[in-house]
């Protein structure tokens, strides 16, 4: 009989990624994000930029452990070259020596009762990654649901038929403020249905076929921060809360055999307050000065820990959650044969309802974003893909004159 150990299995994964991409302005990294574009008007805005990298470019493990009875384990490390670096470091320290980054690391173990997920992973608000759409771009996108984060969740399949299943999930992740004394809570439900199938692209990843779903999940939170007045004793408190609807669709399906034609949209909307630790690169309102009705020399000075832009002060100093609402709409075709072409298109949109309020007169804080792209893929051969994207992104902020970015971006992978 063979040992326990020889029945572990080990599966070593990931691509080599170069990206070149081309903007109308200056500032964006190669990940763009929700990064704030500069002005219109500056130097900056009027003038453009080349980058190139390969920081996308990702490694992975999968260990599945062997089955114990009733209980079946797995692991999962996965990590990419987009980690933080030190400021004020050259632009070729940035790009030829990147820095590693933990994308996943967790263990999963499956029983007859309940599923036990601990460790670092997609955030279940948005039940991530089942419902990303297909972009040569590096993800998360301007407006986009994008986030890992260390959690323990707890989770159920409910097949009611070999044509329909059901999904429930809960979970407790790393806050977004340590200081608001308790773990971000997550909960959803998804409803799939298997008999419908929709062959599609995860990202970038390697086309997959998987089945029509629509998944509904929520998060709330608990922010405090040292109440709005010179060297505070007492603290002011708000509840940060989100909702997220979102729709795999096969418009056209594709089945076991055949993705000829296959045409796919992928939905998300998302309504909160405090979410934008949510979204990749979102700051908005930093907190204003303290009043100084005395003229006192130095001025008092307000600060929290917490990450800019998750809450902010009225005029009146009451606590508010930063809102944010964001939908996002995505399609893809493949054409028929096999010429290993297909094409990808995709509409965001992103707005606060009360950041201008809480900016107090900033000019910095973009209060809506909209982002179109248009991509053609030519999957050359399994391990090798080539895809071409041209995206636009407009900004506009709390005083009138938008930001406006034209990227032109032509990637190349080779999958293992």
């Amino acid at each position: 009989m063979p040992s326990v150990l020889s029945r572990w299995s080990v599966t070593f994964y990931g691509f080599a990624e170069l990206d070149t991409i081309w903007d109308s302005l200056q500032g964006p990294n190669d990940l763009l994000g929700n990064f704030t574009l500069p002005r219109a008007g500056t130097y900056a805005a009027s003038h453009d930029q080349f980058t190139m990298g390969v920081r996308n470019s990702r490694l992975g493990f999968r260990i599945k452990a062997p089955e114990l009875g009733w209980l079946r384990s797995s692991a999962q490390i996965e990590l990419d070259f987009l980690g933080n670096q030190p400021s004020g470091i050259t632009e070729a320290a940035f790009f030829n020596n990147p820095g590693i980054r933990i994308r996943h690391l967790y263990f999963n173990a499956q029983t007859p009762i309940v599923d036990v997920l601990v460790g670092q992973t997609w955030a279940l608000f948005g039940w991530q990654s089942y419902f990303f759409p297909a972009t040569v771009a590096i993800q998360g996108l301007p407006g986009q649901i994008f986030n890992r984060t260390a959690q323990v969740r707890l989770s159920k399949t409910v097949p009611f038929s070999t044509d329909l299943g059901m999904e429930f999930a809960i979970a407790a992740l790393r806050p977004p403020e340590r200081a608001g004394g308790l773990p971000d809570g997550q909960a959803g439900i998804k409803l799939v249905i298997p008999a419908r199938k929709a062959y599609r692209t995860i990202s970038a990843t390697q086309p997959v076929l998987d089945a029509m779903a629509v998944g509904v999940s929520g998060a709330l939170r608990r922010f405090a921060v040292p109440a709005f007045e010179p060297n505070a004793t007492t603290d002011a408190t708000t509840t940060g809360w989100g909702v997220s609807v979102d729709v795999l669709l096969p418009i056209i399906a594709a089945s076991t055999t055949s993705h000829d034609n296959a045409l796919t949209f992928t939905g998300s909307y998302v309504r909160g307050a405090g979410t934008a630790d949510l979204y990749t690169g979102l700051s908005g309102p930093a907190f204003p000065a303290l009043p100084n009705p005395g003229h006192v020399t130095p001025p008092p000075t307000y600060s929290a820990s917490i990450d800019q832009g998750l809450v902010g002060f009225d005029s009146a100093g009451k606590l508010h959650p930063v809102s944010w609402q964001s939908f996002m709409l995505g399609l893809q075709y493949w054409f028929p044969g096999s010429t290993g072409l297909w094409i990808s298109a995709n509409y965001n949109r992103l707005q606060s309802f009360n950041a201008t309020t809480l900016a107090h007169g900033s000019r910095t804080v973009f209060v809506k974003s909209q982002y179109a792209s248009g991509a053609l893929w030519w999957d050359a051969a399994k391990p090798l893909r080539v895809g071409l994207e041209f995206a636009w992104l407009k900004q506009d902020f709390v005083d009138p004159g938008p930001s406006v970015d034209r990227r032109v971006q032509l990637s190349t992978w080779y999958y293992f």
